[in-house]
């Protein structure tokens, strides 16, 4: 007898249900079975009871009634907690560092950089291919550091492409030249 859980299991179980029809084969919506034969007004979209009316039937939905809507909605915390009201305020200001990574330019100037690299990490030489298993988040780094060298932001030769581990383990010998970091 295969232990439970393992692929021999698994294919045992296959070839037992070879064959026969699945439980919910053809049948649509809730099938429970205390329910079978009986007539379900609520589940069936748009019925209703016998006399029963849909609160809608007959209004007309002018404009004083769609402002009404409108003005009720405009209470509710997802209206009232943005712009200047949200926590988070800082006068309309974004820094510049965030506007630039923003930008279209970063965005070629990123494309670039991964375009000349093959899409391929310069350090480990990982690549994202089929039959691997897993995603590989791939970074751009600045060769020269964004902050110290504005100039170079935006040339293709300042860039190169790392993975997330190289690039955390590049930043860390960076930060600490001395220390052996193991991520």
């Amino acid at each position: 007898m295969a232990k439970r859980g393992s692929f021999e299991w698994k294919l045992n179980i296959g070839k037992g249900n070879k064959g026969k029809i699945a439980w919910n084969k053809g049948k649509r919506g809730l099938q429970v079975s205390w329910l079978k034969g009986k007539k379900r007004w609520w589940y069936a979209p748009g019925s209703f009871k016998k006399g029963q009316m849909p609160w809608n039937k007959g209004k007309v939905w002018n404009d004083e009634i769609k402002k009404k809507i409108s003005d009720t909605k405009k209470g509710r915390p997802n209206y009232k907690n943005r712009g200047k009201n949200h926590y988070n305020w800082k006068n309309g200001k974004t820094e510049l560092n965030e506007q630039i990574r923003q930008s279209l330019e970063y965005r070629n100037w990123r494309r670039a950089v991964f375009e000349r690299d093959d899409y391929t990490c310069q350090e480990c030489g990982i690549k994202n291919m089929k039959g691997l298993g897993k995603t590989i988040k791939l970074e751009v780094d600045h060769i020269k550091q964004f902050a110290f060298y504005p100039e170079l932001r935006f040339e293709v030769f300042n860039g190169r492409t790392l993975c997330l581990d190289c690039h955390h383990l590049i930043g860390a010998k960076e930060r600490r030249p001395n220390a052996d970091c193991k991520w």
